[in-house]
């Protein structure tokens, strides 16, 4: 039928056949150059990727394997104290079993009949040990080998070997036992100082003493474990003294004075505080009691205090706090002129501070309080008479300050 149409067509001057035929070639060619010019562009991009996906292949096949190390390195940590427990049971068992046998090959036998007659000069040389029992009794405990019949050579060394091993692993594990009785103070002063700082914030009484409490305990703990810590004394004593209970805090601080000898800052600076809180102490003490010795004993503490500071510690917070309480103790005492002068020198190291932008809050507040007495001295007014001789209530000291 096709071709029919194909010939009627072609007797009316139109060649069917000739269209199609050209149509379809044409329509093949184009399919195939667009073939041609993608495996083109495939084999040119499959150049630079091939080595991007063999890369992220080789990654994912890492994937299992390292997942894999993983899980056995957490398992082997979750083990390893078990193994350590069981390997020190089958060490001490071993060690025990040698003791045993070393108790069972001692010889034993008469000195009468092993070295019959002898004169009292005459010295003992019958052996401790059996030499056969020996090497019998080392050989069973693997420290000789088979090829080493009646030989004690080879035991000796390898023992001495063992002890020197012993000896290292000793000073390993005190090494790591200090390490960490570090670890453990440095938490209990860190909790202690959390504790504090909660303290500070609660406004119920019983409950901020509770929490003083609490605070006191850890600073206690970490004191058990280096009771030569200056950092755990002070503050333990600081908490004492938050808890109003003087004599401890003063003992607190008179420990520390003891320990920080040293000639680096951060030993000058402790030391510093511990003589400016002692004074205070005593100054509070006798505002609670009236015993005026106390007042003679903190003006000769602050006076040595002010002569001996280190020069790393001068023009600080403590060392004006120390001139400032000299100041009022010396006003307590009636002394209407010498007051004045350690009160000008803690207002310019108070100035200095503020200048500085350090410790501000604190420089301010003491600024005010001795410029109020350097007027209340040139005024000829008393320390009491407006309240501006007492030790302020802000100069209670923070655990978690270093202040």
């Amino acid at each position: 039928m096709v071709s029919a149409a194909c010939e009627f067509l072609a007797g009316q001057g139109f060649d069917l056949c000739a269209v199609v035929s050209s149509a379809s070639y044409q329509a093949g060619e184009a399919v195939r150059s667009a073939w041609e010019s993608f495996r083109a562009f495939a084999n040119d991009w499959r150049q630079t990727l091939d080595p991007v996906i063999w890369a992220v292949a080789s990654i994912l096949a890492l994937v299992p394997g390292t997942v894999a190390l993983v899980k056995w390195r957490y398992y082997r940590r979750s083990q390893l104290q078990p193994r350590i427990e069981d390997f020190l049971k089958e060490e001490e068992e071993r060690l025990s079993d040698a003791k045993e046998r070393t108790v069972r090959m001692t010889a034993r036998g008469a000195l009468g009949a092993s070295i019959g007659w002898r004169s009292p000069n005459r010295p003992i040389k019958y052996p401790i040990f059996a030499e056969p029992r020996l090497v019998r009794a080392m050989r069973q405990l693997g420290w000789i080998g088979g090829l080493r019949l009646g030989k004690l050579d080879q035991a000796d060394r390898n023992i001495s070997l063992a002890l020197e091993k012993i000896a290292l692993q000793k000073q390993r594990a005190e090494q790591y036992m200090a390490q960490h009785r570090r670890q453990e103070l440095a938490a209990l002063l860190l909790r202690g100082a959390i504790a504090a700082s909660k303290a500070s914030k609660i406004k119920n009484s019983a409950d901020a003493v509770e929490e003083n409490r609490k605070a006191l305990s850890f600073f206690r703990n970490a004191r058990e474990i280096n009771p030569n810590d200056k950092q755990a004394i002070e503050y333990a004593a600081h908490q004492h003294r938050v808890l109003g209970e003087l004599n401890e805090a003063l003992e607190g601080y008179r420990s520390l004075q003891e320990l920080a000898v040293g000639i680096d800052p951060e030993d000058a600076e402790v030391l510093a505080r511990a003589w400016r809180y002692e004074g205070e102490i005593l100054e509070a003490q006798h505002e609670l009691t009236g015993v005026q010795q106390r007042l003679v004993d903190a003006r000769q503490h602050l006076e040595h205090a002010r002569d001996n500071i280190a020069s790393s510690a001068r023009d600080t917070l403590d060392h004006a706090a120390i001139l400032e309480v000299l100041g009022r103790v010396l006003e307590k005492l009636g002394r209407s002129t010498l007051p004045a002068r350690p009160y000008e020198q803690a207002e310019g190291i108070y100035t200095l501070l503020q200048e500085k932008r350090e410790f501000r809050p604190e420089a301010r507040a003491g600024l005010k309080r001795v410029r109020a007495a350097l007027e209340r001295i040139h005024g000829g007014t008393g320390p009491d008479d407006d309240g501006g001789g007492k030790a302020p209530a802000d100069s209670v000291p923070d655990p978690t300050s270093r202040a």
